[in-house]
């Protein structure tokens, strides 16, 4: 089984992305990287653009290691056309997707500066 969105680049199979500069901020316990964010946000929207309708066939979860940069990801999304373009898209956290799949998974680290 391959997808057809693995024929583009960018939706490999299996793809990182070095945010270069980029730094996580401490918030309640937990922490967030608004760059790491933006950048999720953006490959949804690419991803959305390239590949077009056959997207909302697709299930796509985010995974976050830290809580607060989950609530950060879902205000982002929520402030964008994401939502009704990806109407299955999932976000949480590690502990929130235990035991499920999906046909996408990002997963955002939150602290990559040191990598």
């Amino acid at each position: 089984y391959r997808p057809s969105f693995h024929k583009h680049e960018r939706f490999g199979p299996l793809v990182f992305h070095n945010l270069c500069g980029a730094s996580e901020t401490d918030v309640n316990k937990s922490k967030r990287n608004t760059q790491e964010a933006q950048l999720i946000k953006r490959l949804l929207e690419q991803f959305v653009d390239e590949i077009g309708p056959s997207t909302r066939g697709l299930s796509i979860g985010v995974i976050s290691l830290y809580s607060e940069q989950q609530r950060l990801l879902k205000e982002m999304i929520s402030r964008s056309s994401l939502k009704e373009k990806l109407p299955s898209l999932t976000i949480n956290t590690v502990d929130g997707f235990q035991g499920q799949e999906r046909d996408i998974i990002i997963i955002s680290c939150v602290r990559t500066h040191q990598l």
